[in-house]
């Protein structure tokens, strides 16, 4: 990632428990974000917190939409890859 979020975390001096545990939740998130996807995050100027938490939000449903279409994919990949298989088996049992 082109950033360091413990470095922005320090920058923010605070012993509020809310807030950091809050912090670490965001943390979280931006870690299961593409390198593409932050650094979309973090160009944009957001009004409030509220209004950076909305993006991430829609960032991670994305991330979440892209890895569901990658599973439906795999999957009609792996039962098509599975019924060659049995295809070849069944012509190998029929020819010995």
């Amino acid at each position: 990632m082109p950033f360091n979020l413990k470095c922005i975390f320090m920058m923010i001096e605070t012993e509020d428990p809310d807030f950091v545990a809050s912090w670490q939740k965001v943390e979280e998130a931006l870690k299961r974000l593409d390198e593409n996807q932050v650094e979309r995050l973090f160009s944009m100027k957001h009004a409030s917190l509220a209004d950076f938490h909305q993006a991430l939000t829609k960032e991670l449903e994305l991330k979440a939409a892209a890895l569901e279409s990658a599973v439906v994919s795999l999957k009609y990949e792996s039962k098509a890859i599975m019924q060659e298989i049995l295809k070849k088996q069944v012509r190998n049992k029929e020819t010995s």
